[in-house]
């Protein structure tokens, strides 16, 4: 399988039969072990670049061509988008190798017959003949439409534009350094010797990194020196105020990341209880807090929806970093734009109020409790902590904050509230 076909067949995967970006990518690297870590990082960005620029390759490909996408069988459509990211946004590739290439892609696809439509319409694009009309924000940033008016009612005209350039902005890598195992200074020492670059955060655990290549064959990933982490959720964190010796419960915890941070912040005196649902999704949370040494952390099977009685008051802070649409992380999960729908946002505000109040009872007097999404629809995130404090007068909010995306934090949401 060489790297375009394997692209191939994740882009259609994904927009024609819903598959998750992340997960089918995964599968394919499995199946093809021949394939170099250079042929494997080609694949990563044509498929998530041609994935996140959907509905803007499909503006422009209905500029040129007489047969209007909606109406393209379903590989076609998907060659040609592959073929037209290639042209506009990878400048290593020649046009005349993304034309080519896409024409043998029909071939080998069972789309011999159309090889002549595929070459034609892709050799206009490459020509520019024609001026392409991105005449909304749904085709200029490639968001459905739905989204983009969700966004301009709750957000405003402005708020708008900024959270869909910031979701269309390339995003830095942040990564928490595990104070258990280095300190920030050896770990910056130990990349920079490496060739890869490292500038400090607003957070003084944290730093970005850039020009690295494969994550985990960074020099200290294996010993758990550090942990990618999105700078909000790091800083959402340390909003709670943890410290040594407290007792955390951190109620929907995959894939580790707040556990993590938690479990470094209330040490060798303190606890952390970190749950999902499934055997699954522990095991990953296992996996992690075990390659990062934390021997304060328990982690178990557990639906955050139902009621322990034993744990009642037993915390001293619950982080209960929710379900919820991910609108604001579609620049890191470009496939959540499809697959998300508009009841879905109800149905998931639901699902937190439900969470919230079943976790709240295992905060103690004078406890905390961190209620956060990844998400910027009001819905599941202002006017669920609204809802939370009608309903629970014995908590008083102590902070919250909503974040924008941008190029080194994530579309975020937290607040945090306390008990007595």
């Amino acid at each position: 399988m060489n790297e375009r076909q394997a692209a191939f067949l994740i882009i259609h995967s994904v927009m024609e039969e819903g598959s998750f970006l992340n997960k089918k990518t995964e599968e394919i690297f499995s199946s093809a072990e021949n394939l170099s870590d250079k042929e494997k990082n080609f694949i990563r960005r044509l498929s998530a670049g041609t994935v996140e620029k959907g509905l803007y390759l499909d503006t422009i490909i209905n500029t040129y061509s007489k047969t209007p996408v909606k109406k393209m069988k379903p590989k076609i459509k998907t060659i040609l988008r592959m073929g037209v990211y290639q042209l506009k946004f990878m400048d290593s590739v020649p046009d005349s190798a993304a034309v080519n290439e896409s024409v043998k892609l029909a071939v080998k696809n069972g789309q011999g017959a159309l090889k002549g439509f595929v070459n034609g319409v892709l050799r206009s694009i490459s020509r520019n003949e024609k001026e392409v009309k991105f005449d909304t924000l749904s085709k200029r940033y490639s968001v459905p439409e739905w989204i983009t008016r969700l966004f301009e009612k709750e957000r405003g005209k402005e708020g708008t534009e900024k959270i869909l350039r910031g979701l269309s902005e390339e995003k830095k890598t942040c990564i928490f350094v595990n104070g258990n195992k280095t300190t920030k200074d050896e770990l910056k020492k130990e990349l920079t010797e490496q060739g890869i670059i490292v500038n400090e955060t607003e957070d003084p655990d944290s730093l970005f990194i850039e020009n690295y290549g494969d994550i985990k064959t960074i020099p200290g990933f294996g010993e758990g020196k550090f942990y990618i982490q999105d700078l909000s959720t790091i800083l959402a964190v340390k909003s709670i105020g943890i410290k040594p010796g407290d007792r955390v419960l951190d109620v929907c915890a995959a894939p580790g990341g707040k556990t993590i941070v938690a479990a470094v912040l209330t040490g060798e005196t303190g606890r952390v209880t970190s749950c999902d649902i499934s055997k699954e999704k522990v095991d990953i949370i296992k996996e992690n807090i075990k390659r990062c040494g934390m021997e304060n952390v328990d982690a178990v099977v557990r639906d955050a929806t139902k009621y322990i009685e034993e744990d009642k008051e037993q915390f001293d802070v619950v982080i209960c970093d929710l379900p919820c649409s991910g609108l604001g992380i579609m620049k890191r999960k470009p496939d959540i734009r499809y697959r998300v729908k508009r009841e879905d946002i109800t149905a998931l505000a639901d699902l937190q109020k439900e969470m919230l109040g079943v976790s709240k009872e295992y905060v103690r007097s004078g406890g905390k409790l961190l209620f956060s999404t990844c998400t910027l629809s009001k819905e599941e995130d202002e006017k669920n902590k609204e809802f939370f404090l009608d309903d629970n007068k014995d908590y008083k909010l102590l902070s919250e904050e909503l974040t924008f995306p941008d190029e080194v934090r994530d579309g975020f949401y937290h607040a945090v509230f306390c008990k007595g």
